[in-house]
């Protein structure tokens, strides 16, 4: 079920025009612009603030966040707005689209955290950790770039540590990034989060 559109949804996105990109022209011309030391994405960013945590905790590195459900994103942005950050912009499109949004190896880290499961096999290729999608982030990551994954998900986080190695990826256990909100309300609400990092070798 869809959430419920938030109020004033259109004029809440318009006020936030200077760091929400709808255009991939656009995008990548402001992106090269910046000429960054360092690009990180978070693929389905939610309302949760992750992006906004960690790119005011890394102002030398461009943060972007893409989300294509705007009723989600809009929260997002307006934090994003009221912090003031430079360094972050906001994608409303589909994962699909990454390519048209990114130079190939341009990203040297991609966040995956809490995605739907799709557990149902006939959906398989819409997670975000299907063959077809880590693919597609290989082409995207620069040569030491890596994929940060989160789940609470079991199931999912059993398949997609079997397709992350399948795909080439080295995985370890061993970091230590911000945490979601969701993962600190299911943190202290005693539940299991699962977490892997790839790295391209």
């Amino acid at each position: 079920m869809r959430p419920r559109k938030k109020r004033h949804l259109t004029e809440r996105l318009e006020r936030a025009f200077a760091i929400l990109y709808t255009e991939a022209e656009t995008f990548r011309a402001e992106l090269a612009a910046r000429t960054p030391e360092a690009v990180h994405l978070e693929i389905g960013c939610g309302k949760g603030g992750f992006t906004v945590q960690t790119a005011a905790a890394n102002p030398e590195i461009i943060f972007a966040a893409l989300e294509r459900e705007n009723n989600a994103l809009v929260t997002d942005l307006e934090c994003a707005m009221a912090e003031g950050l430079s360094n972050l912009m906001f994608i409303s499109a589909d994962a699909k689209r990454l390519p048209e949004f990114f130079e190939p190896h341009s990203i040297q880290r991609i966040y995956i955290n809490f995605c739907d499961p799709w557990l149902s096999n006939k959906h398989a290729d819409r997670r975000l950790t299907a063959p077809g999608f880590l693919d597609m982030y290989k082409d995207l990551l620069t040569d030491d770039g890596s994929v940060f994954f989160k789940t609470d998900n079991e199931e999912l986080f059993n398949y997609s540590r079997k397709t992350l190695s399948a795909t080439g990826f080295r995985l370890t256990e061993d970091f230590a990034e911000w945490l979601t909100d969701y993962e600190k309300k299911w943190i202290e609400a005693g539940r299991t989060i699962y977490r892997v990092g790839a790295y391209l070798d």
